[in-house]
């Protein structure tokens, strides 16, 4: 038999819908109930739950929880360390994880003093089950026995209190099955805990060198195939990774419309966030989508991006992105606020062209007459200019001084 390491379930390679499970299938159970003793570990309740319960209270560090009474506490998943989450728990806790895949990330830790509740791995992990189970055990009182007992009949498998974290069922992912190996085959001079790796019904065992990506795995013949989700978990779930630039504006609405609560948490964790290098060319994109800004997506900031910014301001925009600079704390309250429509920005009147003063004074000099008195006579004199010959070489040899004709203009002698 061939032993492997736990299999680490990194949290943030999956997709940010698949986060959602759990939430989202507790947006759709109606009633009201009265909760007992409800705590919300680093985020709150989804908000339909949230005024389903008549309330939470957020506890954003595991070690402010308190250590009396008998506590029932969500969380979305376990975070960055499982081990800190689990250590840091008090005897009198019940923690309730939303995340499918929690149980793998506990498998092989040592005794844990508090009760874990996470979705049990042989039970395809049924999002309206679970949904009802946690709505069942938060609005019974006292008897936390009682609660235990309506998780594990929703679809949960409570483990801890006092015993190392076994986890029973298998998990299927892709044409990966991964199961507990039981305690008592380990052999006692091991250092570290393992789990027995299978695939499908074949006598051969995976070499215990890096493993393929489950994004990347493909189904064995016969297995099951995937779910198919519809409703507004479909699509939470088909908004996908954010791009280059962020997440598409038309995605961020359909999540915004369904739970502006679950919205605001999102922008907050960076679900939305365009790519470090693509921060200052995701900010121009939606101020050009809101017409506030009219130059070239380059990603250069400068007056034109800063004059949009103002633009924006005066359109209804917050007055505090005023002072930010084109970070990405800047791209999240852009895409945070209501959306307005900057007005048109009026066109600039192109500039009159010099008069040429050269073309005026030719045309002037070569009128046809001009009358003259002359004691009365009344006769005229024709005014000639003072070369017949080719103007343009006699202007070239010239010396620059130009003479005005003042019995043209009508004014006299000029001095």
């Amino acid at each position: 038999m061939t032993t492997a390491k736990p299999v680490h379930v990194d949290p943030g390679k999956r997709a940010f819908g698949k986060a959602l499970i759990l939430a989202g299938a507790l947006a759709i159970c109606g009633g009201a109930a009265q909760a007992q003793n409800i705590l919300a570990l680093r985020v709150p309740l989804p908000q339909a739950l949230s005024e389903r319960l008549g309330g939470e209270r957020v506890i954003s560090d595991p070690a402010d929880i308190p250590s009396t009474g008998h506590l029932l506490i969500y969380a979305q998943d376990l975070g960055d360390d499982p081990r800190g989450l689990v250590a840091a728990l008090p005897a009198n806790a019940l923690l309730v994880v939303g995340d499918c895949a929690a149980g793998l990330q506990l498998e092989g830790i040592g005794p844990v003093a508090a009760q874990i509740a996470v979705p049990n791995a042989s039970e395809d992990c049924d999002a309206a089950a679970l949904a009802d189970a946690f709505v069942n055990a938060a609005t019974l009182s006292g008897d936390a026995d009682g609660r235990t007992e309506l998780l594990e009949s929703g679809g949960y498998q409570v483990i801890g209190r006092g015993a190392p974290v076994r986890i029973s069922g298998a998990a299927s992912a892709g044409g990966l099955v991964i199961s507990a190996l039981p305690m008592e085959t380990v052999a006692a001079a091991s250092s570290e805990e393992v789990v027995l790796v299978s695939l499908g019904s074949t006598s051969q065992f995976a070499d215990p060198a890096p493993f393929a990506a489950v994004d990347e795995a493909q189904p064995r013949a016969g297995l099951p195939e995937p779910s198919i989700i519809i409703g507004d978990m479909a699509v939470l779930m088909a908004a996908g990774d954010p791009g280059p630039l962020g997440m598409p504006f038309a995605a961020r609405e359909a999540v915004r419309q369904r739970d502006p609560a679950m919205f605001a948490r999102l922008v907050a964790q960076g679900a939305f966030d365009p790519e470090d290098t693509q921060t200052t060319q995701a900010i121009q994109t939606e101020l050009a989508r809101m017409h506030c800004y009219v130059g070239s997506v380059d990603g250069q900031w400068g007056g034109g991006s800063s004059r949009a910014v103002d633009r924006y301001i005066e359109a209804g925009g917050p007055a505090g992105i005023a002072a930010q600079s084109p970070d990405v704390q800047m791209f999240r309250a852009l895409i945070s606020a209501e959306d307005i429509t900057c007005p048109e920005v009026a066109p600039v009147a192109a500039a009159d062209p010099p008069r040429d003063v050269r073309s005026n004074t030719s045309s002037r000099s070569t009128s046809n007459t001009t009358p003259r008195r002359n004691g009365g006579s009344g006769a005229t004199t024709t005014r000639r200019p003072a070369a017949t010959t080719s103007t343009a070489p006699a202007q070239q040899q010239s010396t620059g001084r130009r003479q005005i004709n003042p019995g043209i203009l009508g004014l006299g002698n000029i001095r």
